[in-house]
């Protein structure tokens, strides 16, 4: 089977494509769609991409398929309608409020390098327990504040002897605003919605992790989101990050894609047996990601 990677480019700053590989004898034109789609893709926002592709994934699975299981079940095919409201709900400003806003993230120029680390159900377990103990609340962590917990007091030990202890980090931490609205948005809702929880810690802060990044993100709310929908609240944000990035502050950028369907997509060939994360033009970032059986997690760090 001939198989033609479709190379990603560097578009614009912050920008960055997927890597899909189109069977081109067995797929419509519809995935060509896809991909265009998913060069407007930003981190980490997977799910944009994830929604964009489902009508497709219904469309070529239907050309696929035997002829007649084509005929019996062509009455059953349900395709899902994409919800473009993002401008709506949070409608954008001109260029020239921008002035004042430094972009100091820019992409990195020398070669990045991208490692996979893989987490049993049972090494999660044993973090989450030893992670419940530095609680201040009877709730146990999450898998991926455990994990999150556990990478930064690596990152720490590898950071302290470049840096020092009195290095401080910006940690960001993604978290998706569809679900923390009210009323919550519908899984086909299209765009860019989410948000960065910000907690600034020194690098020799080991204790309180997951307590002050839990803390953060409950700060995003359905309040929290009603204040963005105020492009002048969404600007402060930015031109008070670019200030702390301006101060040689580190940021440090978590991103999880658990607990999303990726491996139920089938173009026609049937489920992927492995989903991977390309490489990122930025240092230091996570990118949590399921692995098939959705016990264990993998974790890519760049």
């Amino acid at each position: 089977m001939m198989t033609k990677w479709l190379p990603s480019m560097m578009e614009q700053w912050l920008t960055f494509v997927t890597s899909l590989e189109p069977r081109i004898h067995s797929l419509t034109a519809k995935t060509f769609e896809a991909y265009h789609a998913s060069k407007s893709s930003t981190i980490p926002n997977v799910i944009k991409v994830q929604k964009m592709a489902d009508p497709y994934v219904q469309g070529a699975r239907k050309f696929t398929q035997p002829y007649f299981n084509q005929l019996s079940f062509l009455d059953q095919i349900q395709v899902i309608y994409l919800q473009f409201e993002a401008s709506t709900l949070f409608p954008p400003t001109t260029t020239s409020n921008l002035s004042d806003f430094q972009r100091e993230t820019t992409p990195i120029k020398e070669k990045s390098v991208l490692k996979r680390f893989v987490f049993s159900s049972a090494s999660i377990v044993a973090l989450k327990a030893k992670y419940t103990e530095n609680l201040e609340c009877p709730l146990h962590p999450s898998r991926v504040e455990a994990l999150s917990a556990f990478l930064w007091s690596r990152y720490v030990v590898a950071a302290e002897a470049n840096f020092g202890p009195k290095k401080l980090n910006l940690l960001l931490h993604a978290v998706n605003l569809q679900t923390r609205m009210d009323p919550s948005l519908t899984r086909n809702s299209f765009g860019n919605i989410f948000r960065f929880a910000t907690v600034i810690l020194y690098i020799e802060e080991r204790n309180g992790f997951v307590g002050k990044v839990r803390a953060a993100i409950r700060k995003i709310d359905n309040e929290y989101v009603k204040k963005l929908q105020d492009h002048t609240q969404q600007l402060d944000f930015l031109k008070e990050t670019s200030g702390i990035f301006m101060k040689d502050v580190v940021p440090f950028i978590f991103s999880s894609l658990c607990r999303l369907p990726k491996y139920e997509m089938d173009f026609g060939w049937g489920n992927p047996m492995w989903i991977g994360q390309v490489s990122l033009p930025f240092k230091n970032v996570v990118v949590f990601i399921d692995n098939k059986s959705g016990d264990g997690i993998e974790a890519w760090l760049t």
